[in-house]
């Protein structure tokens, strides 16, 4: 919440006027499978972004699908941690 104080006049009380700042964030990360891969192997494009900030966009490849998308969030996480 901000508070703001409107300009005081002389003999008169000082108001205040309050404003409520609403701010929607979201994170998201999205994984496209781009079928380039195999029954048991699969290749994304992942993108992070904040609202429509996009904020990193990279590939993993050779996700082996029976590993689940824990693994997959894994490998997102070690991709951006390689690339800096």
């Amino acid at each position: 919440m901000v508070l703001a104080s409107l300009a005081q006049i002389p003999g008169r009380q000082v108001h205040l006027l309050r404003v409520r700042a609403v701010l929607r964030v979201m994170l998201i990360i999205t994984f496209r499978n781009d079928g380039t891969g195999t029954q048991k192997v699969g290749n994304y494009e992942v993108t992070v972004r904040i609202n429509s900030f996009e904020l990193e966009r990279t590939r993993i490849e050779g996700h082996r699908r029976a590993d689940g998308w824990r693994e997959l969030a894994r490998l997102l996480l070690e991709s951006i941690e390689d690339n800096g």
